[in-house]
């Protein structure tokens, strides 16, 4: 029942990585137990190899607190855009458990344990089942094909016939915190952080490294460590300080990288171990995030917040993760989010929102409208139409079409619609005027207020107050007008040239089609 997992595991070609935090565990029972098949000496019977210590590299010394000057980007990289705030989405969550939770870990989408009245609970997809007495839940991960359990400062193993406490458990005291990176199960505990591979178990001492508070996340053979409000890039070798924001709490993992909050903002982390800031119109106090997915949850603990493909959602109707719990939000792999709050444990899906730019809200020529939708590598096909009408949609990633005045005069709708591999579909509307230039509605009213006065009649300038006289000198007002030559006193607003040329390019009517 509990050997589903396996070492490596991937979801996208990447690693299920599970990021926890500190708890403490009651009387369960700690007796041995054969595991099903070789499961190595994690399990409650078989004995650890020799104890080694590795020592890593001296750390160097932490940047100043506050924000840090990194200097120029490397490769003259651009980083993430500025995220667009889309329109709120109204969301329905999914009740998992009812009763005030703790805390919450994945194993994967279908795997869950938490902590909820001092019991430990488990749901391998299927219906919620007690493990034991449980205050605190530390970490959640499979390694040697079992789930292992952080919980009350020791490791745990769940076999077919319940809980086994792991002999890891005596050799780190404390235990805070696991991942799994690099094949080797990592162990943050009271007295230093530990690497458990090939049946023996290493204690690590990278000099300086602060890990009586470790959080750990990994993906892959990378590990990272937030501690001592700094964030560390950790190998066998070294560990490394990089040059983020004092502060900084628990980094989290999504497709893209690696993420952490620090003071004011969300801090993002490219190959090069440079930290791109992202200015949020919130102050978020959680992160969540899985390596298997694209997209970083994020809580103000008022509001649930989504983060993805360069747009972020604010979700109305989330609960409200638990107060003071360390542990209460937390991403599956599936795109969703699962919060432990006082009433219960909550699953939160990622809406597929649809983003539809439209350079102008009245289109009086020619405009390419970009369609970014939510997961695009998914995206099977994207379709327009206006008033019935398709529209062609060109490219990938993102789409685009053209919107065209000849389209129909007045308010029009487009509607958007992306399909995606998994049968989802989701469609957008987006309202905009479609208008064609003319000399009655547009040029003439333009000519009176700002070129009257000189050109129109008994004007001392040049006669200029008739379509017929426009329409046969166009090249000339545009060429002047888009100079500043004309008018003398002042020039005309880019919108106000660019509607010059709408016209000409409409073929100059002077009325409505």
């Amino acid at each position: 029942m509990f050997t589903s997992g396996i070492l490596g595991k991937t979801v996208l070609g990447k690693r299920i990585i599970i990021l926890a935090l500190l708890g403490a565990f009651g009387a369960c029972d700690d007796g041995a137990s054969e595991a099903p098949g070789d499961a190595g000496p994690i399990d409650g019977d078989a004995a650890i190899g020799d104890r080694g210590v590795l020592d890593m590299d001296p750390i160097d010394p932490a940047p100043d607190a506050g924000l840090v000057d990194m200097g120029e980007p490397p490769d003259a990289q651009l980083g993430p855009a500025v995220p667009v705030v889309e329109a709120p989405v109204q969301v329905t969550p999914e009740s998992i458990f009812v009763g005030a939770v703790d805390g919450v870990a994945a194993l994967d989408p279908d795997t869950l344990t938490f902590t909820s009245a001092g019991r430990l609970w488990w749901i391998d997809n299927a219906a919620p089942v007690e493990l034991g007495d449980a205050e605190r839940l530390d970490a959640a991960a499979w390694y040697d094909d079992l789930p292992v359990i952080a919980a009350d400062g020791a490791v745990w193993v769940l076999q077919d016939d319940g809980l086994a406490r792991s002999p890891l458990s005596d050799e780190v005291s404390g235990v805070s915190d696991l991942a799994v990176a690099d094949g080797a199960l990592w162990i943050a505990g009271a007295e230093g952080l530990f690497r458990f591979v090939d049946g023996a178990i290493q204690e690590m001492v990278p000099q300086d490294l602060p890990v009586g508070d470790a959080r750990m996340t990994a993906d892959g053979d990378d590990l990272w460590i937030g501690a001592g409000g700094e964030i560390y890039a950790v190998t066998p070798e070294h560990a490394q300080p990089t040059p983020a924001v004092s502060g900084a709490i628990a980094p989290v993992v999504d497709e893209s990288g690696v993420w952490v909050i620090g003071e004011r903002r969300l801090w993002w982390l490219d190959e090069a171990l440079f930290w791109w800031p992202i200015e949020l119109p919130m102050q978020p106090t959680r992160a969540a995030a899985h390596p298997g997915a694209t997209g970083v949850w994020l809580s103000d603990d008022v509001d649930l917040w989504l983060l993805s493909e360069g747009s972020l959602l604010r979700y109305e109707g989330a609960p409200t993760p638990t107060a003071g719990a360390r542990q209460a939000m937390i991403a599956d792999g599936s795109g969703a989010v699962l919060i432990a709050a006082d009433d219960g444990l909550w699953r939160v899906t990622a809406e597929r929102f649809i983003r539809v730019e439209v350079p102008q809200d009245r289109v009086t020529r020619p405009a390419d409208v970009t369609i970014a939708p939510a997961l695009p590598a998914q995206v099977t096909r994207v379709t327009a139409a206006v008033n019935d009408v398709a529209l062609e949609v060109r490219g990938a990633n993102p789409w685009t079409l053209t919107l065209s005045p000849d389209l129909g005069e007045g308010p029009q709708t487009l509607r958007v619609t992306v399909e995606w591999d998994d049968g989802e579909r989701g469609a957008r509307e987006t309202a905009f005027v479609a208008h064609t230039v003319n000399w009655a509605e547009d040029i003439h009213p333009l000519n009176q207020t700002e070129c009257a006065q000189c050109h129109g009649q008994g004007g001392t300038a040049r006669p200029l107050h008739s379509a017929e006289q426009w329409i046969a000198r166009i090249g000339e007002v545009i060429d002047a007008t888009q100079m500043a030559r004309m008018p003398l006193d002042g020039p005309l607003s880019p919108a106000q040239v660019q509607l010059i040329i709408d016209w000409q390019a409409a073929g100059l009517p002077e009325d409505r089609e």
